[in-house]
């Protein structure tokens, strides 16, 4: 009966470990999703269980918004008119997740250039970057005492061009 117990369990871990990175991004994900267009984007975000949520045009720019559970939103942003930079924009609830990338991006040699607070600490902003690929890493605590983590990422052609 034990052994039965503890297979219902390691499957059950199982199962919550795998949904719950499915529906997840590492900066890696996230700078491939930044430069790739509409359709790559779409495909990954769908794959990963986020539904289409709306596409607002301005004069500025074209927003892909997707959504998964009311949790989770994945916004890609073209500008409108011509440019080379593309950015992706990912709103979270999960301090480990947002760990996570922190540690990702000192992991590939992101240098931290600039932390930006506001409100009494309460919402926290990380400028991380390489050539041609910025990241900030916000924590806004003013919406929800629990906090909103939001990986956004600005990804330029310039990237291109590295020699890694």
């Amino acid at each position: 009966m034990k052994t039965i117990v503890k297979l219902f369990f390691l499957i059950a871990f199982i199962s919550v470990s795998a949904f719950a990175s499915a529906q997840s991004f590492t900066i890696a994900e996230l700078i491939d999703l930044a430069p790739n267009g509409k359709e790559h984007f779409e495909s990954v975000v769908t794959a990963k269980g986020y539904s289409h949520q709306d596409s607002p045009v301005s004069d500025l720019s074209n927003n892909f918004i997707f959504t998964h559970s009311g949790n989770s939103k994945i916004t890609l942003i073209t500008p409108s008119f011509e440019s080379d930079v593309r950015m992706v924009s990912w709103e979270f609830n999960s301090a480990a997740v947002f760990n996570s990338l922190k540690s990702e991006l000192v992991a590939n040699k992101y240098r931290l250039n600039n932390t930006e607070r506001r409100n009494g600490g309460k919402y926290v902003s990380l400028f991380y970057s390489r050539p041609g690929i910025e990241v900030i890493l916000t924590t806004d605590k003013t919406v929800d005492p629990n906090g909103v983590y939001i990986a956004s990422v600005k990804y330029t052609n310039a990237a291109k061009y590295i020699v890694k």
